[in-house]
């Protein structure tokens, strides 16, 4: 008898679920040398395909992409027959001949005259720098391991128009003029109201960086699709009457979704963010949960944290209450169970 263990069956017999025990399986496959690292990347691929978006989203996008398959040519659409993990055969690929290709030799460039030495300035630039409009600020940042905050000198232009707002705060585009290309650009956040408690900045700010640091430990495990929180800091402007305080993060560009609030709803189309939430309640050892995810994909900002005494992280905390009400309307997903996170419904959540 062979030593090689066997392996779970096909993936459309058995969801989500089977989905996560054969990837344990093949991990411990590669683990005990059975199986070389490419096929092990091979096989991974489409479980973790099934982890991510659910068993239903991964067999329709192969539907689609059967049917465009054979919209090119490429055969007739239709259900193709699983294949075990185990049972597929590592097929190694052919070498291929050397073959040296001598490209035709290149025209002489056209030589263009200089301008005269006399109306050249080495000091000429094309990338549209301006510090038209710049001002000085203090940047407060926070180290949430160090639980201490640091200021540093800022020099930012803003633009006066928002291209957003909501109920409370205007949203403008910020340019650190340290910077250039893509990562100059980021999002300043104004109260309406100058009287605004300049306190709730600086627990925004630090509850941000706490749930980073909380995804950099989810990240740890190894989940099938890692996470983040955009890095936020408080930032003074000093040069404008009564020195306000904002809100900065990074520009992120895309499709803006809300995965779960701070109380009882969560959108269950994706594992990924319900997942986090749990690991958070458990990796605390009870003490917090981090929830009120939304962003770009897994780039997440303005989250909420409960904590079992309800200190701090603003007036959104909502304690044991808001725990207890995520835990309760939280089911279990795929990665849930490949994090091996106890069932939330299967104990009760000591109060107090």
């Amino acid at each position: 008898m062979s030593g090689r263990p066997a392996a779970a069956g096909p993936i459309a017999l058995g969801g989500e679920e089977m989905a996560a025990a054969q990837l344990r399986t093949l991990k411990k496959l590669k683990d005990q040398g059975l199986i070389s690292m490419q096929e092990y990347e091979q096989r991974k691929k489409p479980l973790l395909e099934i982890l991510i978006v659910g068993k239903d989203e991964a067999a329709a996008a192969e539907q689609r992409a059967m049917e465009q398959r054979a919209a090119m040519g490429g055969g007739a659409v239709g259900p193709q027959p699983a294949i075990p993990v185990a049972a597929q055969p590592y097929q190694p690929v052919a070498a291929q001949p050397y073959q040296v290709i001598r490209a035709a030799p290149l025209a002489p460039a056209p030589l263009v005259p200089a301008a005269p030495a006399a109306n050249r300035s080495p000091y000429a630039h094309s990338d549209g720098f301006d510090l038209a409009g710049a001002e000085k600020a203090v940047r407060h940042e926070y180290d949430p391991r160090a639980k201490k905050w640091t200021r540093t000198a800022f020099l930012c232009r803003i633009e006066g128009k928002p291209f957003a707002e909501g109920a409370m705060r205007t949203a403008h585009r910020l340019f650190d003029l340290a910077a250039t290309g893509p990562g100059s650009l980021f999002v300043v956040k104004i109260s309406k109201d100058p009287r605004d408690a300049a306190q709730q900045y600086f627990d925004d700010v630090e509850m941000q960086m706490e749930a980073r640091m909380w995804a950099q430990r989810y990240n740890e495990r190894l989940p099938p699709k890692s996470v983040d929180f955009i890095a936020a800091y408080v930032l003074e402007l000093v040069d404008r009457a009564e020195k306000p305080l904002c809100g900065v993060e990074k520009f992120i560009s895309g499709t803006y979704r809300k995965w779960n609030n701070n109380w009882d709803w969560s959108d269950e189309e994706r594992n990924t963010p319900q997942a986090f939430s749990h690991f958070t309640w458990e990796a605390s050892g009870n003490r917090l949960l981090i929830c009120d995810l939304q962003g770009v994909g897994d780039l997440w900002t303005d989250p909420q944290i409960h904590t079992s005494d309800r200190q701090g992280y603003g007036r959104g905390n909502m304690g044991m209450d808001g725990i207890m009400k995520f835990l309760n309307a939280h089911r279990c997903n795929a990665i849930c169970q490949y994090l091996n996170l106890p069932p939330t419904n299967a104990r009760q959540v000591r109060q107090g």
